[in-house]
């Protein structure tokens, strides 16, 4: 017989914050305003009737709203998902049912909540021959790449010899292994060739990681290649590096182009572009002269920095670096996101807010 889940009671309501108020609930979500006032931001309100919901019937709705919270105005979705599943981990009794696959969609939350630790705690809970085994120990060594904590992250990924394909472990591995990169480059273009992409969502994952490898040698051409167009299921991590790469390229007519249009289609839907999203938007546009963007994106920032909004500590360094140049705000933020968050682009972003307090004759060097 077929479950019939109980039903998921939503309805979308209207909180409207004024900027002088600057009072936010977590799961806040900005929309884009229809008239220069001072309304910046809009969410969805959420009714959960709890009381009908089994933990069974919270991991599957949860699971069911993680499949496109990745995607351009759909973040909310993680915040509707952990206040499904955040009832059941905490219960002592429902949370020693909890099924691997249930840890899973627990990790995934947290883990774009920049809450690793819990992450990591939840991936302790899958175990072979989990099914859900192979997408922890990437996710592990994913987490442990973000903490800078390379060694970590290879026993991660050598964890699945014998149970991965020969492609998703070596560029697990060599993604844990920054040291000649050149080398490591050019032996998975190698087994992309001989062995091509795998399915999604490891095929998005791969093409990002060749993508990177080929800025961090030099060679934007090549990345462009690996990333392609824009596709109408491409997430929010995958278009800001879409987005970085033409900036790297000196074209963000492209950048603006696209993501202009996104935006607007999602303003249509009462949904807004995602700050990391939101901040290129507006770079681009500052590049060409189009300011349309920049009341929201100054609004919208300055609520981050007023919150003192940790999770967002690197959209606000790129605002005091790229858009409202500030050399101290920029310093601070980008010393904070480091605290969490230590991979390559961290790095780099660091090294620009140091940058910014240079001579500008200096900058470059």
């Amino acid at each position: 017989m077929t479950k019939m889940y109980a039903p998921f009671y939503t309805r979308i309501g209207t909180l409207l914050l004024t900027f002088s108020t600057l009072i936010a609930d977590c799961f806040a979500e900005p929309f884009q305003p229809t008239q220069s006032d001072q309304v910046i931001a809009r969410w969805p309100a959420v009714a959960i009737r709890q009381h009908e919901l089994s933990s069974e019937d919270r991991l599957a709705q949860a699971q069911q709203l993680l499949q496109t919270a990745n995607q351009p105005g759909q973040s909310f979705r993680y915040g509707l998902a952990e206040a499904l599943v955040a009832p059941v981990v905490n219960n002592l009794a429902e949370k020693k049912a909890i099924t691997t696959a249930g840890w899973y969609i627990w990790a995934t939350i947290r883990q774009q909540q920049h809450e690793f630790d819990t992450a990591l705690e939840a991936l302790q809970e899958i175990t072979s021959p989990a099914p859900e085994y192979e997408s922890a120990q990437l996710m592990r060594a994913r987490i442990f790449l973000t903490q800078g904590n390379t060694r970590a992250a290879q026993k991660s990924c050598l964890s699945l010899v014998g149970i991965t394909d020969l492609l998703t472990l070596s560029a697990c591995t060599l993604e844990a292994t920054p040291d000649n990169l050149a080398a490591n480059y050019q032996h998975l273009s190698g087994l992309i060739d001989s062995h091509g992409l795998p399915a999604e969502p490891k095929r998005s994952w791969i093409m990002q990681l060749m993508a990177q490898m080929a800025m961090q040698l030099n060679r934007p051409e090549q990345a462009v290649q690996w990333l392609g167009a824009p596709t109408t299921t491409a997430s929010v991590s995958w278009l800001s590096q879409w987005a970085d790469l033409h900036f790297a390229l000196q074209d963000p007519a492209t950048v603006y182009r696209h993501l202009d249009q996104l935006a607007q289609m999602l303003a249509a839907q009462q949904l807004s572009l995602e700050d990391g999203l939101l901040l290129r938007l507006a770079h681009a546009g500052q590049l060409l002269n189009k300011l349309s963007w920049q009341s929201l994106v100054e609004a919208r920032m300055a609520l981050r920095e007023t919150r003192s909004d940790l999770q967002h500590a690197s959209d606000l360094a790129y605002y005091f670096i790229y858009l409202a140049p500030n050399p101290n705000k920029a310093l601070h933020w980008a010393g904070v996101n480091l605290q969490s968050a230590n991979e390559a682009a961290d790095q780099q972003l660091m090294q620009r807010a140091l940058a910014l307090g240079l001579p500008p004759a200096r900058r470059s060097e």
